[in-house]
């Protein structure tokens, strides 16, 4: 279909999906008005977007269409409804059917897409319900089928990978908003714990670059006990601060955190650590 195609734009879209009205419309629209944004979801409640209870989803479309000029920065698009911009199938090709049949090709898409200069988005004034997994569920290899390609997936580009970076000051309010872009740009999520009260330092909305307050009084128990509650299920990687007294603590208790701990590091060096980390799979 994709092949057979010559419009500007071509959607691929589940069969599992409600679409709202307006849907495509708000999308095209953003993509005009975004000549940077290559590839672009609507939001969903497979990117966290739910209406109310008892609000349907055309009531909900309707409370969100203001938003429909607005963008939220995505580490990849979602084949469940990707809007594809032309210029990027003319310089990436099609998907890659190395992957075995729904896991990671989008994912996959969206990597190569950024390697060629283009941003993935969501449209916050779309919205399309996604059911999710009812095909797949049928599946009897289904767990396979994700395991082998999220290996083929890693061994191409490597890992999702957690920082935290705990900011109790904002004398670094820079040196934060440039890191956690570089971080969240390039493929990874950073969790910021900031003294509640703070101002925001990051300028840019980007789904993988989170905010936690953390109780000024407490700074560094709240986060210790923050670093250690994420342990089991979604470890932080990489833990940076700015207050060279709580990094040594850090490093001090990685027996028990086990994460890379890094203090007042430069771009470069985080990079260079992600990269490491990333092939750890």
């Amino acid at each position: 279909g994709i092949k057979a195609s010559n419009a500007p734009y071509v959607c691929v879209m589940n069969n599992d999906t409600i679409a709202t009205a307006g849907w495509l419309r708000v999308m095209m629209d953003v993509m005009d008005s975004n000549p940077e944004i290559g590839l672009l979801n609507p939001s969903s409640n497979t990117s966290g977007q739910f209406p109310e209870e008892e609000e349907s989803l055309d009531e909900y479309n309707l409370k969100i269409r203001p938003f429909a000029r607005d963008t939220q920065e995505l580490y990849t698009c979602r084949g469940f409804c990707m809007l594809m911009r032309r210029s990027v199938m003319e310089k990436v090709g099609l998907l890659d059917e190395t992957y075995h049949l729904g896991y990671f090709d989008d994912t996959d898409y969206c990597k190569r897409a950024q390697a060629e200069g283009f941003r993935t988005a969501r449209a916050k004034g779309a919205y399309v319900y996604h059911k999710e997994n009812l095909s797949f569920k049928q599946l009897k290899d289904n767990e396979k089928l994700f395991k082998d390609n999220e290996r083929i997936f890693f061994e191409k580009w490597g890992r999702h990978v957690k920082v935290g970076y705990f900011a109790d000051n904002v004398v670094s309010a820079q040196r934060i908003n440039e890191l956690a872009i570089d971080v969240a740009r390039s493929g990874h999520q950073i969790w910021i714990y900031i003294r509640k009260g703070l101002d925001w330092p990051v300028t840019l909305d980007h789904f993988d670059i989170r905010k936690s307050d953390v109780n000024p009084l407490f700074f560094a128990a709240i986060s210790f006990y923050k670093i250690l509650k994420r342990k089991k299920k979604k470890k932080l990687d990489i833990l940076v601060t700015d207050n060279r007294a709580f990094g040594n603590f850090l490093k001090i208790m990685k027996p028990l955190h086990g994460s890379e701990v890094m203090i007042e590091p430069d771009k470069k060096s985080l990079s260079q650590t992600l990269r490491d980390k990333s092939r750890i799979f």
